[in-house]
């Protein structure tokens, strides 16, 4: 099990270094474009890269979102009930995610199987690594929702508190 848990935490720390470079060299392409197409030189293929590369970062980024359990929620209504109850709401709403997840995840790899053959005509590379993204970012968002469903399920029998499993920290 430690052996999981530190392949787990490295995974995280790549998944977060590659989500900033992608952010930062995305920021850096758009200013580029603008810049050339401000003196009248085209860069055909940066909205292009751009596109692909926000791809990737949405995904990750979205990873990390749910990974510290920081999706956009509304708990108006929800904060009001007891704890367990609370619990049991999120397990459900997890054991959803993860299921359309799952679904999405193969979704995504049978069309990046399908479309291999289809470039991005600007850049000369395979349209499925855009779809790729879906794959490695739902996976990555499918690991993370089954690690809460397991901690969920533990504060629902009792062998854990919610508090043991704290916002953002990798157990």
């Amino acid at each position: 099990m430690k052996a999981l848990g530190f392949i787990y935490k490295w995974i995280v720390k790549a998944e977060e270094f590659c989500s900033k470079l992608l952010l930062v060299a995305i920021i850096i392409l758009c200013f580029i474009s603008a810049l050339a197409r401000y003196m009248d030189f085209t860069v055909t293929w940066s909205l292009d890269l751009v596109s692909l590369l926000f791809s990737w970062f949405a995904f990750l980024a979205c990873s990390q979102s749910t990974r510290r359990k920081a999706n956009l929620g509304v708990d108006i209504l929800t904060r009001h009930f007891s704890k367990k109850l609370q619990c049991g709401i999120e397990l459900f709403n997890r054991l959803i995610m993860f299921g359309f997840m799952v679904l999405m995840t193969g979704w995504g790899a049978y069309m990046a199987q399908l479309n291999w053959k289809t470039k991005i005509t600007t850049l000369n590379i395979s349209n499925s690594y855009v779809t790729l993204s879906l794959v490695v970012g739902g996976t990555l968002i499918s690991i993370a929702l089954a690690i809460q469903v397991v901690q969920d399920i533990m504060v629902l029998t009792g062998r854990a508190r919610m508090e043991d499993f704290a916002e953002g920290r990798e157990e």
